[in-house]
């Protein structure tokens, strides 16, 4: 029997989704964001493969952490995760985000549809570590 590797996250984060911009929504990449005003203890900014749990239900996601230079110039950081294949209102639900893998550092796209792209290509950068089809496109 083949043995499987166990992959454990390198930091968990859990707290309610609270309301952004609605940036991402609208561009097909919504995301759930945290309030980490409590949170000095942040991995360094960038983007992340990620698992996200609800009502115990385990979700793939990628996670963004730091400035968002193509949607804003303010400097303090988000908490923001895109949960792939995922399409429920969860304002005000308590989830819990786990950390795998850093995947790139932020960056400043020319647009959002730019932006957009490239977080669906995380996502099959996620879904590829955790062993799941890339979703058709």
């Amino acid at each position: 029997m083949e043995q499987v590797e166990e992959r454990r996250p390198f930091y968990t984060a859990g707290g309610v989704v609270i309301h952004g911009r609605g940036i991402g929504k609208p561009a097909g990449v919504p995301t759930a964001n945290l309030s980490i005003d409590e949170a000095p203890d942040l991995p360094e900014p960038g983007v992340y493969i990620s698992q996200v749990i609800i009502k115990g239900e385990t979700f793939c996601g990628v996670t963004h952490i730091g400035a968002r230079p193509t949607v804003d110039r303010r400097r303090e950081p988000s908490f923001e995760t895109h949960i792939l294949d995922f399409d429920r209102d969860i304002y005000g639900e308590f989830i819990r985000v786990l950390l795998y893998a850093r995947i790139r550092p932020p960056k400043k796209f020319p647009d959002l549809p730019s932006l957009a792209e490239q977080i669906k290509r995380d996502g099959d950068a996620a879904r590829a570590y955790f062993g799941h089809p890339s979703e058709a496109r």
